[in-house]
């Protein structure tokens, strides 16, 4: 409803994870080209979804729902009602454990840091007295975990992050010497 009593041109469709399930409770706007909301639907349980365009034209609509990653798409709407589906790409999580390669003892404090392929800083913390690290709303593919520890070696694993679900890796940190001092030269 266009708010004057008058139903505009009605956009409808189905929104879908990335393994074809409906997404339910995804909520589902119609914005104008300029930025201005038009209308907002939430996902029935089957992942179907209906709003109203106010008339013919192009307007973008974005769905998001948990545990995934936002989606906005330009629908260019006619006389006729729109069908529209929306594919969403889920988020995926990473947990681990940092330890000692030696004893096996958990590192507390190390600090892990995630990064793309580019080279882009994702997500960074630090481990917990258990050694255990998480991290949630990555996005699935390639990433660089990079873990550094006082007293240790930095380590740097590559890791696939799945398309649902937690991702774990282990990240075995091997004792590292650090040499301080002062070198002088001797007298003969």
């Amino acid at each position: 409803d266009t708010g004057d009593g008058v139903r505009g041109t009605p956009v409808h469709g189905v929104v879908r994870g990335a393994e074809g399930a409906p997404v339910a409770r995804a909520a589902v706007t119609l914005i104008s080209l300029g930025g201005r909301q038009l209308g907002r639907s939430v996902a029935r349980p089957d992942g179907g979804y209906t709003l109203d365009a106010p008339g013919s034209g192009s307007y973008v609509l974005i769905a998001s729902a948990d545990g995934f990653q936002p989606q906005a798409s330009t629908v260019v709407v006619g006389e006729e009602p729109l069908a529209f589906d929306v594919l969403l790409s889920g988020t995926s999580g990473l947990a681990g454990t940092v330890k000692a390669a030696e004893s096996g003892a958990p590192v507390d404090g190390a600090m892990v840091v995630v990064t793309d392929v580019r080279g882009d800083v994702l997500a960074t913390g630090a481990s917990g007295p258990t050694g255990e690290f998480a991290f949630g709303e990555l996005i699935p593919g390639s990433v660089t975990v990079a873990v550094n520890a006082a007293g240790f070696r930095p380590l740097a694993l590559p890791v696939e992050i799945g398309g649902q679900g937690v991702t774990r890796v282990e990240a075995a940190l091997r004792s590292g010497a650090l040499v301080r001092g002062v070198v002088r030269a001797g007298s003969a």
